[in-house]
């Protein structure tokens, strides 16, 4: 069995990359299984089970740190001897102990946010503008301004759906409540109306010479005093 570690909490890439995977196992007609919670409770009849056709498969397990240790030790001692394709998905970084646990991967994939950019997401609530600015511009030469506008309009939209409809958010609960808790410092108006000036500064500069890192200095003097 081939095995491959996706973990990191940049939870937009991780996700992604899953995606990836599973679109990848469908279009080449695979078996797909993902596995988490109480569904890791029989994973030696799940992973040494045989289909009618001999189908590649594709398992993956969410959250390995919820799988027994036991199951978690079976796989180890088993993997070699396995049919099919391994992915174990953490939406937070795993740690060196649960990593030993785990068996060994043919490869492992890190999606770790940049600090900066999660301090800059954080801050861009009202009433926090100067200090909004002040990671603003200590992000300026570190990322590209198109990375800045579509990585914050991805988080307001989180924060929206927060706002409006947390069950529709497919995060762990402690990024819901946190998505919750920055979405209770706007109004819905504020929110809609902030992302609104993000699409336009997105059009601006994709029409114009208009740059955007000037909109967003704007947006934020403007929008969170």
């Amino acid at each position: 069995m081939k095995v491959i570690i996706v973990h990191g909490d940049h939870i937009e890439e991780s996700y992604e990359r899953i995606t990836k995977f599973i679109n990848v196992a469908k279009n080449r007609g695979w078996k797909i299984e993902r596995l988490s919670g109480k569904d890791t409770q029989n994973l030696p009849e799940v992973l040494s089970a045989t289909t009618l056709f001999n189908d590649e498969r594709l398992f993956i397990i969410e959250d390995p740190a919820k799988t027994p240790k036991n199951q978690l030790h079976w796989i180890k001692e088993k993997v070699k001897n396995l049919p099919g394709n391994l992915v174990i998905f953490s939406e937070s970084e795993i740690g060196k102990r649960m990593l030993d646990m785990l068996p060994k991967a043919d490869k492992t994939e890190v999606f770790k946010f940049p600090k900066l950019i999660y301090k800059f997401l954080e801050s861009f609530y009202p009433g926090n503008a100067e200090a909004c600015l002040r990671i603003l511009y200590a992000l300026k030469d570190r990322h590209a301004q198109e990375y800045i506008l579509a990585i914050l309009g991805n988080h307001l939209r989180d924060v929206y759906l927060a706002k409006i409809a947390p069950d529709s958010l497919n995060y762990p609960s402690w990024r819901i409540g946190k998505l919750k808790r920055q979405a209770d410092k706007f109004s819905e108006v504020k929110l809609n109306q902030v992302i609104s000036y993000l699409a336009e500064a997105d059009f601006l500069s994709k029409t114009s010479s208009h740059s955007i890192f000037d909109s967003l200095d704007l947006i934020i003097a403007t929008q969170l005093e």
